[in-house]
């Protein structure tokens, strides 16, 4: 407490019993603060959640002589406190309330007395010669939390400029690999791009070497085939004149004559061409066409054989 004095001055006890130690503790409070105290002073009871169902002025009626001449000393200015509802804002109004009442009703809204006013003037004596006589260890001790604070401040400073080094190396590494792999990823994409176009021309020329291929491979095979057919039609062509020559059947007006030996006034003109040219020699020469088929080594060749007509 310091001068001028407090407003108000609360004195606190317990539901209960009013015990001896108490009452010597309210005496000595008013015998610092001489009487004038009481005018001042709000009495307030504590752990009124003990009372249960009995109501707070019943408690005050019951109670003995010493607490009654207790609340006339204090003009009954008495409030209770229930220390389990901690939510209840009411009692802290009402008590403020109380107070504001009571300082209406003052000359001066705070108390005071000499014994404020030594009191301030023995702690200015007591702060002073304390000080004087500790200066040299508050100066040590100021000296001291000063330069704990700078080394605090140096290993800080320290460190953090050592962390924004390591962040700004990190940077800079991140930076030249984002820079790296970018210029990776173009030149990824280039080759992708030339391989590309590299398997494009690739298949276009497997297509035209297929084709290319395919083409001499149908070439080739029909001139084989054909050099196969020319060499059996050749082979049966010549079998099939020396067959002629061994034998030689005419057909002439629906009957046969062996013409080996026989002599029929005419020569007998034998020819091996296609069955039209055999009928345009015949017709040239005024004779017969007479067309048979020989079969020999799998092949068929047409003869015609040409008669000169008979004169």
């Amino acid at each position: 407490m310091s001068s001028p004095g407090p407003h108000a001055i609360l004195l606190v006890l317990q539901i209960g019993r009013f015990t001896e130690e108490e009452q010597r503790s309210v005496e000595l409070i008013q015998n610092i603060f001489q009487s004038d105290a009481a005018q001042y002073t709000i009495l307030i009871f504590t752990h009124a959640d003990k009372l249960k169902r009995e109501s707070f002025q019943d408690f005050i009626s019951k109670q003995d002589k010493k607490i009654q001449d207790l609340l006339e000393r204090f003009d009954r200015r008495v409030l209770p406190f229930n220390n389990g509802d901690s939510e209840d804002h009411g009692q802290v109004a009402n008590l403020l309330e109380m107070i504001d009442h009571m300082l209406a009703h003052r000359e001066k809204p705070y108390f005071t007395s000499q014994a404020f006013q030594n009191m301030d003037k023995a702690l200015a004596v007591f702060q002073q010669e304390h000080l004087e006589e500790n200066w040299e260890r508050i100066e040590r001790e100021k000296k001291c939390a000063i330069e704990k604070l700078e080394a605090d401040w140096t290993d800080f400073y320290t460190q953090m400029t050592d962390k924004r080094q390591e962040a700004e190396l990190k940077k800079r590494h991140i930076k030249q690999n984002i820079k790296m792999l970018s210029v990776r990823m173009a030149e990824v994409e280039q080759e992708l791009k030339v391989e590309t176009r590299k398997l494009k021309k690739l298949k276009n020329t497997r297509k035209q070497r297929e084709n290319k291929y395919r083409k001499k491979t149908h070439s080739e095979i029909r001139r084989v085939e054909e050099e196969i057919v020319d060499r059996y039609s050749m082979n049966a062509r010549q079998g099939s004149s020396d067959f002629l020559r061994r034998n030689a059947l005419i057909i002439l007006g629906g009957g046969a004559l062996l013409a080996s030996g026989v002599g029929i006034g005419a020569g007998v003109a034998v020819m091996t061409a296609s069955a039209p040219a055999a009928a345009a020699a015949a017709t040239c020469t005024g004779g017969l066409a007479v067309l048979y088929s020989v079969i020999n080594a799998g092949a068929v060749c047409s003869e015609s054989l040409i008669y000169p007509k008979v004169a």
